[in-house]
């Protein structure tokens, strides 16, 4: 019974660390740079959807939205890659953010949440969680 018990618990960590992410993720990164507001919505197993808002300090509010943004999961590792990168060029673009594209086109999911790399803006990896 006891090495039942124990298949049984590989199976459901295996399927864990299999999963990606799905659903919705959120978050609302400030720094001295402006305040911001994202919104990533999981499509399918390979595109998102993303709304990014920026209130630049000392500017005007802008926002873009970018849909069907292409990507690739690494279940051994959580990273995710963005593979449409003109997308992100575009998004970071329209919304005048302090960001380039490899700092956005690199993530990691982890324990539910999205970390994206917001270093340029002195704020490590932002975790998006679940919304």
């Amino acid at each position: 019974m006891p090495h039942l018990f124990g298949i049984i618990v590989l199976l459901a960590l295996n399927a864990l660390l299999q999963a990606q992410p799905s659903g919705k993720f959120c978050g609302s990164p400030s720094s001295p740079a402006g305040n911001s507001t994202v919104h990533v919505t999981m499509t399918s197993q390979t595109t998102f959807d993303i709304t990014v808002g920026f209130s630049p300090t000392g500017g005007q509010d802008v926002a873009s939205t970018k849909t069907g943004v292409t990507y690739e999961y690494d279940s051994s590792t959580g990273r995710i890659t963005v593979t449409d990168v003109n997308q992100l060029l575009i998004l970071i673009s329209d919304i005048g953010a302090p960001f380039d594209r490899s700092e956005l086109s690199n993530t990691t999911f982890w324990n539910g949440a999205i970390y994206v790399n917001l270093n340029a803006i002195q704020l490590g990896y932002y975790p998006l969680v679940s919304c």
